[in-house]
């Protein structure tokens, strides 16, 4: 049933058409092949669109993760650090946090908050 070359699309159209016998003959498989299916022209495009945001938000991640890795930060430090160049920091104070689970808990900064620290 599927010709090489022939897209799923266009055999479903000349299957719903009754599939004439001389459109090969015609030379309208041919003309739409060389024309390519606009679905799978959307598909790759698609595909493409993927692919560069996946690698945008690689490079991201790597720009971060090496920042924290250049300056060799201890849990502590890489808290504060995070704190600084956030806007968080201002208005949050750290409790808690662990590395494995990159997770932080946060109390909202109060007079004696700042005091013990």
């Amino acid at each position: 049933m599927s010709k090489p070359g022939v897209c799923i699309c266009i055999e479903r159209g000349l299957e719903k058409r009754g599939k004439k016998k001389n459109d090969e003959k015609n030379g309208i498989i041919k003309e739409k092949i060389k024309n390519k299916c606009s679905k799978k022209k959307k598909l790759i495009l698609k595909r493409k669109r993927k692919k560069k945001k996946r690698k945008r938000r690689k490079e991201k991640k790597k720009k971060r993760t090496k920042i924290i890795n250049e300056k060799n930060l201890n849990l502590k430090q890489l808290i504060f650090f995070i704190f600084k160049n956030t806007k968080v920091g201002n208005e949050f104070v750290c409790v808690e946090a662990s590395r494995q689970s990159g997770g932080i808990r946060l109390k909202q900064k109060t007079e004696n908050i700042e005091a013990m620290t």
